[in-house]
């Protein structure tokens, strides 16, 4: 019971991390619009679009 309640805390933990990282993903891509520089990621689709 108390294995099962550390690996459903995990797992929360690491949905949060990965909901703020593709988060940041998309606050870089407008920083970096916005600048004037485009990142090769933007429009081809690869592993890191979400």
């Amino acid at each position: 019971m108390r294995r099962n309640r550390n690996w459903l805390w995990l797992l929360g933990l690491m949905a949060v991390v990965w909901w703020l990282l593709s988060g940041w993903y998309k606050v870089i891509g407008l920083f970096a619009r916005g600048s004037g520089y485009r990142p090769r990621t933007s429009k081809k689709k690869n592993g890191f679009n979400l």
